[in-house]
């Protein structure tokens, strides 16, 4: 499956913290392509509301993170993005998981799909 099957497979799911967030959803790209979860690995998931919650009540938690988890995981950063590759945009101050499908990064959060040009990227990792 490529990112563009998996972003339009993704697209059809309702959001529902825990399962179709913007981490579980980078995050089960990530084992479809290395065959781990990049975040159990870590040794922290998000499993429900209250888990994302607690998450996102630390300072700077999108990026702190997933930073820690890239690192956890041996993921090196780029600055050339692909297609498949993770990365987090800055959309209205709000840090978002996000992931590249070659013209567009692409996310979600409970307000609806967020898709955004490379401008808006602050970091991104060679996940393929």
């Amino acid at each position: 499956m490529n990112i563009a099957e998996y972003i339009s497979d993704e697209m059809k799911k309702p959001f529902e913290p825990g399962k179709t967030d913007c981490a579980n959803t980078a995050d089960r790209w990530f084992m479809m392509r290395r065959g781990i979860s990049a975040m159990e690995h870590f040794g922290r998931q998000v499993h429900n509301a209250d888990d994302m919650e607690q998450w996102l009540s630390e300072p700077r938690a999108i990026i702190k993170g997933v930073k820690a988890v890239a690192v956890a995981n041996n993921v090196p950063v780029t600055r050339d993005p692909k297609p498949g590759d993770i990365g987090i945009v800055i959309v209205d101050n709000r840090a978002c998981i996000a992931l590249y499908n070659g013209d567009a990064w692409w996310s979600r959060d409970e307000d609806g799909f967020i898709v955004t040009d490379d401008t808006y990227r602050f970091i991104a990792w060679s996940v393929g």
